[in-house]
């Protein structure tokens, strides 16, 4: 299992949700994020003033 912070709907508290390991394609990697941050569009986000996001969403950038 691998973990996730997710945004249920906006105005909510993120949540860790667990969820099965990806099936990775030939060459694929799994990376193991040690630290992240919160950039702006995540705020827009939490706030809900994106338009046309489909909930739950799991926010960041690679």
């Amino acid at each position: 299992m691998v973990r996730a912070a997710v945004m249920n709907t906006p105005d909510e508290p993120v949540r860790i949700e667990e969820f099965p390991e990806p099936v990775l394609e030939p060459g694929g990697v799994v990376l193991k994020t040690i630290f992240s941050e919160v950039c702006g569009t995540d705020v827009h986000l939490w706030h809900g003033r994106l338009a046309e996001v489909p909930y739950p969403i799991i926010p960041g950038h690679l």
